[in-house]
């Protein structure tokens, strides 16, 4: 009896976000982890749980791990790419609140690319089949091509009847567990120095465009994004410098990788292995308090570089 007491009055801290990285094949996390991830999460109180990875509907234990986690949180996200809902799009509307569709960055004939942004609209028409007001959002990496081809992919976008639509510049620099390259891993998608004065000179003409006038957009958000992909590009051809994204993930999240080792963000360094210890020994470990009282973005050597897509971004708008 006296035990009771004990386990309701415990000091709990809160975890806003944890986001899981599921690979389809190779190391993974499997069946094993969810339920005790899932049961950290309602302690933890979590709000956000996020599946992300290559192509999470592939994984192998991927029913597993949503019925796990849903009802775990607030809000289930599932991150994807387009085309990877079709095999198990009733399970998925069934199991999440929200979709994200992860876009580019693309590079290629416009043609290839622009067709599958246009097949998003069959896809999300068969998820809301399911279930009507399932919540889709986009993330869109864009790059040289897609700048050229800015209003007619927001159109496509449209077409599909999103719900929001946020742009981020390409990841140039950064693989996890590894040091930032010393040079763009695409320098493929950096739009050339005549791209980036155009985009720059019509920059706020832009922003008038009747595409941008959309429910997709908050025009406040999609301007400071804009702003920031602008910098990235200009950056990463040598005409300036790096700012880091507005930010929290360092102190509000814990990013799962397959490996089972956890980060408070896929570029930051590594505080556990979830095959090692517990989710609540890392989260009260010394290592974890340290880092989240002294990251400092302006300062980091990483943040500056991240593209600044971690899901807690989209969860902002809620």
């Amino acid at each position: 009896m006296a035990l009771y007491p004990q386990l309701l009055l415990e000091p709990r801290r809160t975890l806003p976000n944890l986001t899981l990285c599921l690979n389809s094949s190779g190391k993974t996390l499997d069946r094993r982890f969810f339920l005790p991830l899932a049961n950290a999460a309602q302690f933890y109180g979590v709000r956000n749980i996020a599946l992300m990875g290559e192509n999470p509907p592939a994984h192998p234990d991927f029913a597993i791990a949503l019925r796990s986690l849903s009802g775990k949180g607030e809000n289930l996200s599932l991150w994807i790419k387009p085309g990877q809902a079709f095999p198990c799009a009733g399970l998925i509307a069934h199991e999440v609140n929200e979709i994200i569709f992860r876009l580019g960055p693309y590079s290629g004939p416009e043609e290839i690319w622009m067709a599958e942004l246009s097949a998003l609209q069959s896809e999300v028409c068969m998820l809301r089949k399911e279930r009507p007001h399932l919540i889709v959002k986009g993330v869109f990496h864009l790059s040289s091509a897609t700048l050229k081809a800015l209003e007619d992919a927001i159109r496509q976008v449209e077409y599909a009847l999103f719900d929001r639509l946020e742009f981020f510049p390409p990841n140039f620099y950064l693989s996890p567990g590894s040091e930032p390259a010393t040079s763009p891993l695409s320098p493929d998608l950096i739009p050339s120095h005549e791209e980036l004065m155009r985009y720059e000179e019509h920059f706020w003409e832009m922003l008038d465009e009747p595409c941008f006038q959309s429910w997709l957009f908050d025009l406040n958000m999609t301007r400071r994004q804009l702003e920031r992909v602008l910098l990235c590009f200009k950056a990463a051809s040598g005409r300036g410098a790096f700012e880091p994204p507005h930010c929290r993930a360092s102190r509000i999240s814990f990013y799962i990788e397959p490996t089972g080792h956890i980060r408070c963000c896929p570029w930051q360094e590594a505080f556990g292995d979830l095959r090692e210890m517990s989710l609540r020994e890392i989260e009260e470990g010394e290592r974890v308090h340290v880092f989240r009282s002294k990251i400092n973005l302006a300062i980091d050597r990483i943040c500056p570089l991240c593209p600044g897509d971690f899901p807690h971004f989209l969860w902002r708008s809620h």
